[in-house]
């Protein structure tokens, strides 16, 4: 379209000012160009900067509205850096500001994230089971306490079972023998054989000695 412009304008300006105004128009275009680059380098930043930003928001809200934070990732300092430094280079105050604000509220949930990542019920039992292996690891086995500076002698080892088996035996003959045995009446009280006793026959005759029979005088 400039061209045609420049075309039609040499041609009305005759051959004359030909040389002058196809290099003023020269620079025009070269101007514009340049004009038009930095435009369009500045929209494209300025595209990138609130895809980043968009990004960001979305991840926010889905690590609010997440029921299980921990498969969230957080997003890498990398993304939050590019977001920052192309807002300072359109020099933009409304989007530095904006990034700012984007950037505290994702480091506060990640910071949330984290608490939640160690209180939770998974991270108790993984310390847990980390405090359980190492005082496993520290306990003794039976290899270390077979190698150790207290020795036990072998036959002592294989006497226990005999005199174990004896001492078995023994309980069982006790024990036959008590089944075997009828069991006793208990004793009964002298007090209650002088009660049951019957009085011996005559014993009249042996409580009265002083009365005498007929014919004789009593002492």
């Amino acid at each position: 379209r400039h061209l045609d412009k420049g075309s039609d304008l040499a041609e009305a300006a005759g051959t004359s000012g030909l040389d002058e105004l196809a290099r003023s128009l020269r620079e025009h275009l070269r101007d514009f160009g340049s004009r038009l680059d930095d435009r369009r380098e500045y929209l494209e930043d300025t595209s990138r900067c609130c895809l980043l930003q968009d990004r960001a928001q979305e991840w926010a809200q889905e690590a609010k509205n997440s029921v299980d934070r921990q498969k969230l990732h957080p997003l890498p300092a990398e993304h939050f850096n590019e977001m920052m430094n192309l807002a300072e280079k359109l020099g933009n105050e409304t989007l530095i500001e904006q990034c700012k604000n984007i950037i505290s509220k994702c480091r506060e949930i990640t910071d949330l994230m984290r608490i939640h990542t160690t209180d939770s019920p998974n991270a108790r039992r993984r310390s847990f089971a980390t405090s359980e292996s190492a005082a496993e690891s520290n306990s003794w086995d039976d290899s270390d306490s077979n190698a150790g500076s207290c020795p036990i002698d072998n036959s002592t080892l294989a006497a226990r079972p005999a005199l174990d088996n004896i001492a078995e035996l023994g309980e069982t003959e006790r024990q036959e023998q008590l089944l075997e045995t009828p069991p006793r009446s208990p004793p009964r009280s002298p007090v209650a054989s002088r009660r049951l006793g019957k009085p011996p026959v005559n014993s009249h005759l042996q409580r009265s000695p002083s009365i005498a029979p007929a014919g004789m005088k009593a002492k």
